[in-house]
């Protein structure tokens, strides 16, 4: 069987180094689930500067997009922000509600957005194995899931249909060419690396 390969994916498969075929391909694919993963409007909020118990703003690095009214940003544990009114893209101040938790400068947190929840080809989903008995989707990858995958062709909106495609363990992958590969923490290259023959890919 030979690869077949949409012009209008949001991805190219170069990542792949193995035709994308049933030999490559695990029978009956996976269904994710669409809230653990960011919309193509979603917007990174990165603090450029620590913010203080009864700060009633955040300085941050420039947004990509703007920020609804009412967004609640999670910056991770017990650190919290609600934005009251929309902020603008490109702004570097965020007016909030007061804290209550100070937030260590770098501190990065996400608007998911509302748009199409695109996951493209090659995004590295997972899940425990608690939550595969079960028969929980998947979601984004995150440390301690053994249950882990790439995917192997783009879905076009999560929202709408959450089925996905998986490539098999240890077919060849151009770690380079992965979506993100780049700003990747260590554990998530170590557990690719780990399920997956791993190479780079040329410039």
């Amino acid at each position: 069987m030979y690869e077949t390969f949409s012009g209008t994916s949001r991805t190219a498969p170069r990542w792949a180094g193995d035709f994308r075929g049933r030999e490559s391909l695990v029978p009956a694919g996976a269904r994710l689930d669409p809230t653990q993963f960011n919309a193509l409007d979603a917007v990174r909020v990165q603090l450029a500067a620590a913010a203080d118990i009864a700060d009633v703003q955040l300085a941050v690095d420039a947004l990509s997009g703007p920020i609804p009214a009412g967004t609640i940003l999670d910056f991770g544990g017990d650190s919290f922000a609600r934005v009251p009114n929309e902020v603008a893209a490109g702004a570097v101040i965020i007016p909030v509600a007061a804290l209550g938790v100070a937030i260590a400068d770098d501190a990065a947190a996400w608007y998911r957005g509302i748009g199409l929840i695109n996951i493209p080809s090659g995004t590295f989903i997972g899940r425990t194995l608690a939550e595969r008995a079960l028969g929980t989707p998947y979601g984004a990858w995150a440390p301690g899931d053994d249950d882990a995958w790439l995917t192997a062709f783009d879905v076009t909106d999560a929202r709408k249909k959450p089925d996905c495609e998986l490539y098999r363990h240890q077919m060849v992958v151009k770690e380079n060419r992965l979506p993100g590969w780049a700003t990747k923490g260590d554990p998530e290259k170590a557990a690719i690396r780990g399920l997956y023959t791993c190479i780079l890919g040329a410039s």
